[in-house]
């Protein structure tokens, strides 16, 4: 499969950003460096079987309907000596032998390509060379590409909206002095104030078939600078209650909210309350990386 780049669209910074988010945040390096271990395991192990291999090589001959094999012991023959049937070992054992010949040019190939990529790819890129200036120069300069700390202030300066529509009843108050409506979102809001993740309480967001909601988060995954919405569902042993939860599930996916993706889910019932060691296995798989 032969691979190609195609330019679509005129470049712009903005793209350009985005694409190198993808690159970097989406673990891509990573990525290669884990399958350049895996391949360099696979190739010692494919050298390992190679050299218990029998000696020569299979030949396959069609005859009406039947299959006979060959082996060839030398370069110079052309036929090769018949194998029988009971030997039908040896058979397997060559053709293995010459699939995993191919597998290892493969490999060796895979291998050379990113040991490649990963020399040449520079230590420091665009993107990262306004962090490398000094304070006193930083002042003076503006930035091809938004740093982190400006992103993240762009995205705090966005106006506050007006709340759900009714008062929080509750007395209880996060880490960051906002009063929430229950103990499980105190606990989700220490953990992102404790971990420095971006997030707004109970931001309204308009959803087709539903109108206006108000997820208990909105919240900035800085890395990847990519928002998600988590909506706790607190009283899942309820039925009315999971009906209506099951109801906004379904309208969060029909606007473009996936669990997985933009769409933290998080439930809780009487019996089973929210455990903060899963909101904090949470946090770590899509708000940290």
């Amino acid at each position: 499969m032969k691979h190609s780049l195609k330019q679509s669209t005129r470049p712009t910074v903005e793209n350009a950003r985005k694409l190198y988010d993808m690159f970097m945040y989406s673990g891509l390096l990573q990525v290669l460096t884990d399958r350049h271990a895996y391949l360099t395991r696979l190739e010692h192990d494919l050298e390992k079987a190679l050299s218990r291999a029998p000696e020569g090589t299979l030949r396959i001959n069609r005859c009406k309907n039947t299959l006979q094999y060959y082996i060839r012991r030398s370069a110079d023959e052309n036929n090769g000596t018949y194998i029988p049937a009971k030997q039908k070992d040896l058979v397997l054992r060559l053709a293995q032998k010459a699939y995993n010949k191919k597998a290892s040019a493969l490999v060796s190939g895979e291998i050379s390509a990113i040991e490649r990529f990963l020399k040449n790819y520079p230590d420091t890129v665009i993107e990262d060379l306004y962090d490398t200036l000094s304070p006193a120069r930083q002042t003076l300069v503006r930035p091809i590409t938004e740093t982190d700390e400006m992103f993240v202030q762009k995205w705090n300066d966005t106006p506050e909206a007006e709340g759900a529509g009714y008062d929080i009843i509750s007395d209880l108050y996060t880490e960051k002095g906002e009063k929430v409506r229950s103990k499980s979102e105190v606990l989700i809001a220490d953990l992102l104030y404790r971990h420095n993740i971006p997030y707004r309480y109970e931001h309204p967001l308009y959803l087709d078939g539903l109108g206006t909601v108000y997820p208990d988060f909105t919240i900035l995954n800085i890395k990847r600078r990519k928002e998600y919405v988590w909506e706790h569902f607190g009283m899942m042993d309820d039925p009315d209650y999971a009906a209506r939860a099951v109801e906004k599930i379904n309208n969060y996916e029909m606007n473009g909210y996936f669990p997985g993706d933009n769409l933290i889910l998080t439930f809780e019932t009487a019996d089973q309350p929210l455990n903060l060691k899963l909101i904090a296995r949470i946090t770590e798989k899509y708000l940290l990386q």
